[in-house]
């Protein structure tokens, strides 16, 4: 199953998608895990984060600057309380999953 934007869901993993609550629509944080992975060695929570910038213009910019050697780009993903505590939720769930 395809959702509005775009992520595939599948029935054998958990996925917990949390967009930046800044100006950028492309700054989000994405976590998962597998529901029934038998193998301890991937028994872990995944987590991605997207904070490319926007613009053609501050992409070739960044990728230059990152090239030369100069400086490494980076943009924060802010998350509020509500989101804070979605992670937290997420995170318990995958801990009761797979204890330790």
């Amino acid at each position: 199953m395809t959702t509005s934007l775009g992520f595939t869901t599948r029935t054998d993993h958990r996925v917990l998608y949390l967009p930046c609550d800044c100006a950028y629509d492309q700054h989000y944080i994405n976590l998962g895990f597998f529901l029934e992975e038998p193998d301890p060695e991937w028994q872990m929570l995944f987590v991605s984060v997207r904070n490319i910038p926007s613009t053609f213009w501050h992409r070739l910019k960044a990728a230059w600057k990152m090239v030369l050697g100069r400086e490494y780009y980076f943009s924060e993903v802010v998350l509020e309380k509500n989101a804070i505590q979605q992670v937290r939720d997420f995170v318990e769930e995958f801990l009761s999953k797979y204890p330790s």
